[in-house]
């Protein structure tokens, strides 16, 4: 089976659809029969990847507001060929808050109806699938999945909140995670924690916001700002160093950082937002609280009374979201889609 990822990359394994793209054609090609290969429509003309999509069982389209993404499933619609529509959280109501009204003009002229052609979804997790759009005529449901293939030391835990990943200020929530630590700075200091953040910006804008907010309400001792984080080795350790992760989205598919903070038993602290509040409440891995102020607040309070009550998590991860199992997970699907073998 012939597979084709077509997707906008950022040429930053830091950025989550980069790192799943690239593991997914990785751990495919892996497996026996299946040939999985790219185009990157950052960098690929339109005319090279028309070319380069004749001769593919399936394509996936991983960028659902990408021009060129629209004129390769125009081409796919044209000569039939079967393509799957990976949102990566881009079909929830709440994605839609941003560029709301450019979004629901391109999804009522076309949009809309190439994905109810696409031979089906990929949604990460039933949260994902409930909360989205239902622009579509068949899906299916597989999460994302990490490298879980290494080994960390059991290290003592230091007193740091980690955040990792993109600095996105409404997609992420970090203006709830920052104005939380500011109505709950004296319990952090009574009890010696901070947050530790490390991230990444293109266009600097939230930076600068998180910058000034620290500046502004003289915070700087709780909430240290870093760069990203790039050297695998280094975000273990990062993680598995720290006494808990948090991630305060108001949107996620299924976030790759929670899954590797869980890979090295850190408890996360997450918003309902995340899609994986439930599983964290179920197995006791941290706790979840509503996307707003108020319940952010509370839940941070918590964790510092509650420290070390958490069940330990990695086995779980390992069984569950592998990349190995994930890959088969996926090409069943595919195949299912497309009929393929019948």
């Amino acid at each position: 089976m012939k597979i084709l990822h077509v997707s906008k990359l950022l040429g930053n394994n830091t950025n989550g659809i980069d790192y799943v793209v690239n593991r997914l054609i990785f751990h495919q090609n892996k497996l026996d029969g299946i040939l999985a290969s790219s185009v990157n429509t950052s960098e690929d003309s339109i005319f090279k990847s028309i070319r380069f999509l004749e001769g593919f069982d399936i394509v996936v389209f991983h960028n659902l507001y990408c021009f060129k993404s629209w004129i390769l499933i125009i081409f796919c619609i044209i000569n039939k060929i079967p393509y799957i529509i990976f949102p990566h959280s881009g079909l929830t109501a709440a994605s839609f808050e941003k560029s709301k009204k450019k979004k629901l003009i391109v999804m009522s002229i076309f949009l809309k109806k190439m994905i109810m052609n696409a031979a089906a979804v990929h949604f990460l997790n039933e949260n994902e699938k409930e909360n989205s759009y239902r622009y579509y005529s068949r899906c299916f449901i597989v999460p994302n999945g990490i490298d879980v293939d290494f080994k960390y030391d059991i290290r003592y835990r230091k007193k740091y909140i980690a955040y990792l990943g993109r600095y996105d200020i409404n997609h992420k929530g970090i203006d709830l995670l920052l104005n939380s630590i500011k109505l709950v700075q004296n319990e952090f200091r009574s009890y010696g924690y901070k947050i530790i953040m490390h991230g990444y910006d293109p266009s600097k804008v939230s930076l600068n916001f998180i910058n000034e907010f620290v500046s502004n309400n003289n915070l700087a001792d709780l909430i240290i700002v870093c760069g990203p984080i790039i050297n695998n080795y280094e975000k273990i350790n990062f993680l598995s160093s720290s006494s808990a992760y948090v991630l305060t989205s108001r949107y996620e598919g299924l976030p790759i950082t929670v899954l590797e903070a869980l890979s090295v038993n850190t408890p996360c602290l997450v918003t309902k937002g995340t899609n994986m509040a439930e599983l964290i409440d179920e197995y006791g891995f941290g706790i979840s609280c509503l996307t707003n102020l108020d319940d952010v607040t509370n839940m941070m309070v918590k964790f510092l009374k509650q420290k070390n009550e958490f069940n330990e998590s990695r086995s779980y991860i390992i069984d569950n979201f592998g990349w190995e199992k994930i890959s088969k997970s996926l090409i069943c699907e595919y195949k299912k889609s497309i009929n393929y073998d019948k």
